[in-house]
């Protein structure tokens, strides 16, 4: 019968000890970078983001500026055949946008004034101008968003890269000074501690021999 009662009671207070507990308990969501990763880990993380930002944004850059670029063989070709696929891009959505291409329409604004296939080039030209400032200004905001990381990470966690190489030698004689002290005044602390203790043990053993009426023996050693 006493079994089943302090079965029953392990159960309730296991229940009662699990309700209490959620899945955020053990989420790993909410762990700062910097409790798990060193500083020097994290700063090289955002110099190798930033070096791979950089040569993303050249990548795109060229394959929207140049795309014949990406294959250095047979210049001359490729500039003729990128000519020609301009052309039959251009001329392909000219006719889709006269055919009224729900699509083509759609990318073309209603108020362009667009009457002639002249009009329709210089527009496609202008289009195409501004979607490469557009890339130009999203790739520089990711390259300035890492080299900002960088900074923010050099400025609050790795302190001291502001002075020069004499100065770091300066600044790390100093630290060797004060370590030299803080450990003085610990051996210091460490003995004034000691002292104590053995006053303390000292009275201790006395008062409670003479309170207990015990012959204190003499040979008896005390830790």
């Amino acid at each position: 019968m006493n079994d089943s009662n302090h079965q029953s009671n392990i159960n309730i207070i296991s229940s009662n000890s699990n309700s209490n507990v959620s899945d955020d308990d053990f989420s790993i969501e909410n762990d700062e970078p910097l409790d798990k990763i060193d500083p020097i880990t994290v700063l090289q993380d955002n110099i190798d983001g930033l070096s791979l930002a950089m040569f993303d944004a050249l990548r795109q850059l060229r394959d929207a500026v140049a795309p014949e670029s990406g294959n250095l063989g047979n210049t001359n070709n490729n500039n003729r055949n990128d000519d020609t696929e301009h052309a039959l891009d251009t001329d392909e959505l000219w006719k889709a946008y006269k055919a009224k291409d729900p699509d083509v329409l759609a990318m073309v604004p209603s108020m362009t004034g667009i009457n002639s296939r002249e009009d329709f080039e210089r527009w496609h030209a202008q289009h195409e101008m501004d979607k490469d400032k557009e890339l130009v200004t999203q790739l520089a905001a990711i390259v300035l968003e890492k080299s900002r990381a960088i900074d923010q990470q050099v400025q609050h966690h790795i302190p001291g890269m502001h002075r020069t190489r004499p100065e770091q030698k300066e600044y790390m004689a100093q630290l060797v000074q004060e370590n030299v002290q803080v450990a003085r005044e610990l051996e210091q602390t460490y003995a004034q501690a000691r002292q104590q203790r053995d006053r303390c043990r000292a009275y201790i053993r006395e008062n409670t021999c003479r309170a207990l009426g015990i012959k204190e023996d003499s040979e008896a050693v005390f830790l």
